[in-house]
């Protein structure tokens, strides 16, 4: 099963501050993985996130990344049967802030789902970053920026393999200074390194970071293949039985032989 984005929900407040509030989607299902981007616009401190998914998992910092005065944090957690339409609250943050939650279809089913974390601090007019190498065939490779000096729309995120990347969130508030963050994905079919990421923003310094989503077929990889190295032992094992048995008939055709000439 490919990894798929199925559905994104944005911050709902118009022009959040020092806190903010994201509908989970409702079309959310059981071990989806929920990708939750945030930017700090004003300092390079994280946010506090929670939701009200009684039950459920709690979200998992992947990677923070800071710009020149402001910070980059993703997050993650696995979705469970009561989490579609819940709340997210993010809070903690200074100036201003934007967040986008991303739900993901299709990925590993135990253990983090991710892989090849990295981040850059991007100077003014600096739209590029070092790519990242999945190690698994099928990854979904993702890349977020943010800004925390303006609300200005991030466009064009691409790479040299898989190229050019489908835009899921580009999301700003005016508030304070004004900031902006958009996250961008798309499946590579062969692992192979990305070559660097580049994306377009008008005057703006920047955080970014990348990394990899592993897919389902990874884990049933894993499992095939340990289910064929039980067979070989099996095998291994069935054939020694056999050689046993034979080494203690022939054994045995001795010991009757010599009591034979014994008598």
């Amino acid at each position: 099963m490919a990894i798929t984005h199925v559905a994104v929900a944005n911050h709902n407040e118009t022009d959040p501050a020092t806190e903010l509030t994201i509908t989970i989607p409702a079309s959310t299902q059981i071990d989806d993985i929920l990708i939750l981007s945030l930017e700090n616009g004003g300092a390079v401190d994280n946010p506090t996130v929670t939701d009200n998914d009684t039950g459920g998992n709690t979200w998992a910092l992947v990677i923070e990344q800071n710009g020149s005065t402001d910070e980059v944090t993703i997050w993650w957690k696995r979705a469970t049967s009561g989490t579609a339409g819940k709340t997210i609250t993010a809070s903690g943050f200074t100036d201003s802030c934007a967040g986008s939650c991303s739900v993901y279809r299709g990925c590993i089913t135990s253990g983090n789902p991710y892989e090849q974390q990295v981040g850059e601090s991007n100077g003014l007019f600096d739209t590029s970053m070092i790519g990242i190498t999945p190690t698994v065939n099928g990854a979904m490779v993702c890349l977020t920026v943010g800004t925390g000096s303006g609300n200005n729309s991030i466009t064009d995120p691409s790479c040299t393999d898989p190229g050019a990347l489908t835009s899921r969130a580009d999301v700003g508030s005016s508030g304070g200074s004004g900031c902006r963050i958009m996250h961008a994905s798309r499946e590579q079919t062969t692992a192979a390194a990305t070559g660097d990421f580049t994306w377009t923003i008008s005057t703006n310094d920047s955080a970014s970071v990348a990394f990899n989503l592993k897919p389902a077929e990874d884990e049933s990889s894993s499992s095939s293949s340990s289910g064929h190295s039980s067979s070989s032992s099996s095998s291994s094992l069935s054939s020694l039985s056999s050689q046993s048995s034979l080494s203690s008939s022939s054994s045995s055709g001795v010991g009757d032989e010599s009591s034979s000439s014994s008598s």
